[in-house]
């Protein structure tokens, strides 16, 4: 499929292309045309999950916006006669070439370099949500201080997208973008004079510094080795007595893995929890102790589901299996897990749409799929998540904005969510980050 400078658009089989035929007054030796499709082509489309995504632009002076045709809907074999989802916002001339990044058939991001600000204006990186593009997840220009600014504008650049970063060319340089957070941080106060930190290294390995009152931090060091954690992937902490913790991670392998300490003796590597392919290297994981001889894992699985694994002492570890459904959550993001009391667990996550969701268990009944406390746009895809519960009965969610702001939400038993809002202002918090050559 492809479309020319006329703003048509043409669908060939690339087994039958159908030659050039000087005397038909049509294309019908093609399989299908639409014309005014955009206003004129001087790019490439791309296709997704049964998505085709032009963006044309007229002639200099001209603008449109990125159209979304679907393609072989009740197996037609066809597109769309007219598109099914539209941009918000009009690029000029020369339009874009979308490039796509996803998880399989879920987590769809669109990718385009804007540049109709050449010679002397400068390109622009935009991220849209591939299933409503209409919503832009970033762009290069948000971001406080002139972090992410791209150079001037060179015609016709295209992303690329390979080992979790984009790439994108301006005039004179490219630039690398990928997530700044390189792994989560969990914390503990076993006891009111001190406190345990833990991180993943960027070896892999999971490191601890901690604090007794009176005294200075202290570098621990690894309690697990280098490559025991996929780089980038959150860890979490709990303690179940005043004299034992026990720390879960994200293996390289999508393994959920377990370290343990007990008072008076070194740390064990107990190992994985959850098997190889279980969780999605470089997302988050959460932990709950709702008693000292009971413990909650949960984590984010390859397709976006919401999974559990959870120990009742003296017994082995039992996999729960998913508690939300497939696409439910972005996969490179945090979770975040409450206890308000020994029956009831909360969980919290961060949609592919941004939207902040909830899922809610109560001793004797099942999950219950609550939705969203915050709407989509809310929340940065890829960024952190916590929660605290200062009662039984009330709980409040923080996280990190599209625009680097930190936002939050709350919640009163016995009334709805309330949507607080921004906390800290915009650029407070990051979401992205490039290197320049």
């Amino acid at each position: 499929m492809q479309a020319g400078k006329q703003g048509k658009i043409y669908l060939v089989d690339i087994n039958s292309m159908g030659h050039f035929c000087s005397s038909c007054t049509s294309d019908t030796q093609i399989v299908q045309e639409i014309p005014q499709a955009v206003h004129g082509m001087w790019s490439m489309p791309a296709y997704w999950n049964g998505m085709a995504y032009f963006w044309g632009s007229g002639d200099i002076g001209d603008s449109d916006f990125m159209k979304v045709y679907s393609f072989n809907a009740n197996n037609s074999g066809l597109l769309s006669a007219s598109p099914i989802a539209e941009s918000s916002m009009s690029y000029g001339f020369p339009g874009a070439t979308p490039a796509i990044s996803a998880n399989g058939n879920t987590n769809g991001i669109v990718w385009t370099v804007r540049t109709d600000a050449y010679p002397n204006g400068r390109a622009v990186l935009y991220a849209y949500n591939a299933t409503n593009v209409a919503q832009e997840l970033y762009d290069s220009s948000q971001a406080s201080n002139n972090r992410d600014t791209l150079a001037t504008a060179a015609k016709f650049s295209v992303p690329t997208i390979s080992n979790s970063k984009v790439y994108a060319g301006a005039n004179g340089q490219l630039s690398a973008f990928g997530l700044l957070h390189e792994g989560g941080v969990a914390t503990v106060a076993r006891t009111s004079t001190h406190m345990d930190v833990f991180f993943v290294g960027p070896d892999g390995s999971i490191r601890q510094v901690w604090w007794e009152y009176g005294g200075s931090w202290i570098v621990q060091g690894n309690i697990a080795p280098p490559g025991s954690a996929q780089p980038g992937s959150g860890v979490a902490v709990v303690a179940r007595s005043s004299t034992h913790m026990d720390v879960f991670y994200i293996g390289r392998d999508g393994s959920v893995r377990q370290v343990w300490w007990e008072y008076g003796g070194p740390w064990t590597l107990e190992g994985n929890v959850a098997p190889p392919g279980s969780a999605q290297p470089g997302s988050g994981v959460t932990a709950v102790t709702r008693s000292s001889t009971h413990m909650d894992v949960f984590y984010i699985g390859p397709d976006g589901s919401i999974r559990q694994v959870w120990w009742q002492y003296p017994n082995a570890w039992v996999l729960q299996g998913s508690i939300a459904p497939a696409g439910s959550a972005y996969t490179l993001t945090e979770i975040a897990a409450v206890a308000r009391t020994s029956t009831h667990m909360d969980i919290f996550y961060i949609g592919s749409d941004g939207s902040i969701r909830q899922v809610w268990w109560e001793y004797g009944g099942p999950w219950i799929l609550e939705g969203n406390v915050a709407p989509p746009g809310s929340a940065q895809p890829g960024t952190g998540i916590t929660v605290v519960a200062r009662t039984s009965t009330h709980m409040d969610i923080f996280w990190v904005g599209t625009d680097g702001s930190v936002s939050q939400v709350w919640w009163e038993y016995g009334g709805p969510w309330v949507l607080q809002g921004e906390i800290a202002p915009p650029g407070t918090s990051s979401s992205a980050s490039h290197s320049q050559e």
